[in-house]
Formats: C-alpha cells, structure tokens, sequence
C-alpha cells in the first residue's frame, strides 16, 4: 500500500532533502521525486510554493530553459508557410459553417449514411 503523505510529512521530508543536499533553498520537483516524494504529495500538500511560504526558504533558481524548448529570442521569429496541398477539411467546414453546422455534424452524417445506411 502506498505512503500516505500528510503536509506535515512532506514539509519534514523536504527539509530532510535540503540537508542531504546541503542547499539553502527548497530542492526542485526532480531532486524530491528522485528522494520518493511524487509530484501528487507536492500537491496535497499545496505545492512548492505553499512549502516556501510555511518554511521561508526560497525556491530553486532556474539555471536554463528546459532541454528541447526554445530560447524566447527565437518565438518571435516568423515560421514559413507550409506549402503542401491543402486538405478538403477547410472547404466542408466552410460549406458547412454557411448551412448551419459544423465539420463534425457533417462527418457524423457522412458516417451514419455509410454504416447505417440511413439517409440523412
């Protein structure tokens, strides 16, 4: 059966990490689960942020940004068109956004009428 985490257990077993650790702010997410505190007893427990509050340490400084995001210089840079072939999926949902519906109600017909054999 599974730990059952109280705030009380999660703030001594952070504090346990600090020391183990020998930092003076609140470990990150990782270094606690690597310890066997899950991210769900963080979160009963109100998170980090909550922890920093009760215990009045800080928490962990970002060093960089995460592995496979991109740097913010780059996320105004502007991205070329895609210049394959359109899908038909534009030109139904515009045929069908002038009668009323949507491309779902369409496909849900098309499918009924398919397998069903019902007109619709």
């Amino acid at each position: 059966m599974a730990k059952k985490w109280t705030r009380e257990n999660v703030i001594q077993k952070v504090q346990e990490t600090m020391k183990e650790l020998e930092i003076d702010h609140l470990p990150s997410c990782l270094e606690l689960r690597e310890r066997g505190l899950g991210t769900n007893a963080l979160a009963n427990a109100g998170g980090l942020r909550e922890i920093s509050k009760i215990l009045g340490v800080p928490i962990k400084p970002k060093e960089s940004p995460s592995p496979g995001k991109r740097p913010k210089k780059y996320k105004s840079m502007e991205i070329e068109p895609w210049r394959g072939k359109a899908s038909k999926a534009a030109q139904i949902e515009a045929k069908a956004r002038r009668k009323g519906l949507r491309y779902a109600d369409i496909q849900k017909a098309e499918t009924i009428e398919k397998f069903a054999r019902v007109k619709v």
